[in-house]
């Protein structure tokens, strides 16, 4: 049962929308005595106490009159949960409302799943004041940590950046939905700006049937450089992205290449030549400390070794000019599908290592693919020289060698991601093991394939070493160009 506050023009436009049975009477601050409209009296303000309602809807049409009557209505002592917007009411609430819920529920389920979000701020309760998060048996929480929300507020004014500071925690994402139920577009602006300071994502609806003095919401996604539109039936539901790449943080994915390539738009990724080739303005893999004469054995190898003795930085990334790491496939551009500074930060504090999904080679064993990879003779010599020199030097890892490579599963193309001292602990594992091996095998006259043996066998220790250490790693999909 509801209360209709305003019997002015939207009123009159839209009352063959409402429900009259669900409708106690009308309230204005110009009731006359005794008056009736559509058959339901007229009362003053000061009369909704005697009432019992669900909701008092608000038939108006600007932000000021907007504002005023709220306030007017708190004074009164109605709780902010009871008062509704009339587009609120008859899209959402009235008949609808499980049919539209549902639409914007299950497109919020979507976009959390694509770009990973763990933890939402739920401005204003607006996801729980439409229990989208009940329905569905919550799957479209699924996967998120936990929903937080802003508290009710006690007065007029809303300070979103005072509240958000309260927190003492920053999320994924906030989620504002029908916000322009309760603010004019400049305010919204404000509250955006807000949460641009302690979230990276922002979703929010805007409503295609709302007040005229509201349609200037529908601009406020331009405010942004990266967002996306989704179209539901009663309204947009807008994503968009704060995130900067000149706030990159102190984090570098380095990017193998032995030729000219398109690099990444991105600030965070970083070219790296091997093999001799080389570009003005680039790290090159011969210089300073290096092992670069190894390259036609060890592959990307020589720009890992390079890394790791001549270069410092908190988080460190290994990607090849063909391959990298994708978020999901959320975005249009490929380059904002990527990995970047935000996730690497997001992900190691939870995880040691980042690393490409895992293949399993069923049947075949780790060491059956690679066996039938390069020739029988070159597979003899990389593979049983290392096991010699990991049997020797670190015979507590030969357990883990033998059950890993007869089974199915590794990290593939020497991809990963971690903090720089996790990093520097491979690195001094792998070169002590690969360096030897290249001294100690000799593959001349193999095939341009086969003479890589070594390379392909370093490509497959990164798993054991993960496998041994029981390093806890995030793995993501593999972009391929």
């Amino acid at each position: 049962m509801i209360m209709v506050f305003g019997a002015g023009k939207i009123l009159r436009q839209h009352a063959d929308k409402l429900n009259m049975d669900q409708v106690l009477c009308f309230v204005d601050n110009n009731a006359g005595q005794d008056k009736l409209l559509y058959g339901k009296k007229i009362i003053k303000p000061e009369r909704i106490k005697e009432h019992s309602y669900e909701y008092i809807v608000l038939f108006l049409d600007k932000a000021s009159i907007l504002s005023e009557v709220r306030s007017q209505l708190w004074q009164l002592g109605v709780p902010d949960d009871k008062i509704v917007n009339w587009t609120y009411y008859l899209f959402e609430i009235q008949k609808k409302a499980k049919k539209i819920s549902n639409d914007i529920a299950t497109q919020i389920k979507y976009v959390i799943n694509e770009l990973d979000i763990d933890s939402i701020v739920d401005v204003h309760s607006s996801l729980i004041k439409e229990e989208l998060y009940i329905r569905d048996n919550n799957a479209f929480v699924k996967g998120v940590e936990y929903v937080d929300y802003l508290p009710q507020r006690a007065d007029t004014q809303r300070n979103y950046s005072r509240t958000l500071k309260v927190l003492q925690e920053n999320f994924d994402a906030a989620i504002m939905i029908d916000e322009y139920i309760y603010e004019n577009a400049e305010n919204i602006k404000k509250i955006l700006k807000d949460l641009t300071n302690w979230c990276r994502y922002i979703i929010f609806t805007v409503p295609y049937l709302c007040p005229k003095s509201y349609s200037d919401v529908n601009d406020l996604k331009w405010e942004f450089k990266k967002f996306r539109v989704i179209k539901l039936e009663y309204s947009e539901l807008v994503i968009v992205d704060t995130w900067n790449d000149l706030q990159e943080n102190n984090a570098k994915i380095f990017t193998v290449a032995h030729k000219r390539f398109t690099q990444p738009n991105k600030k965070i990724y970083e070219t790296i030549f091997v093999g001799g080739y080389q570009e003005d303005g680039c790290l090159k893999d011969n210089v300073g400390d290096n092992i670069a004469a190894l390259n036609p054995l060890i592959n990307e190898c020589t720009a890992i070794y390079w890394i790791w003795k001549n270069y410092d930085c908190q988080y460190v990334g290994i990607t090849h000019y063909r391959r990298y790491f994708e978020i999901g496939n959320f975005w249009e551009e490929q380059d904002d599908n990527l990995l970047d500074g935000w996730y690497i930060e997001k992900y190691l504090r939870k995880y040691d290592m980042i690393t490409i999904r895992s293949v399993n080679g069923f049947p075949n064993s780790v060491k059956d693919v690679l066996k039938y990879s390069i020739s029988e003779n070159a597979f003899e010599k990389a593979y049983f020289t290392i096991r010699t020199i990991i049997s020797d030097k670190y015979p507590e890892y030969m357990n883990d060698l033998e059950q890993y490579f007869d089974g199915y599963a590794l990290q593939t193309c020497n991809m990963f991601a971690c903090t720089k001292s996790i990093y520097d602990q491979y690195c001094e594992w792998l070169f002590s093991i690969i360096v030897p091996a290249c001294e100690m095998v000799d593959l001349s006259g193999e095939d341009s394939q086969s003479i890589r043996a070594i390379g392909y066998m370093a490509e497959r220790l990164l798993s054991l070493w993960i496998r041994h250490n029981k390093i806890y790693v995030k793995e993501l999909p593999l972009q391929c160009r």
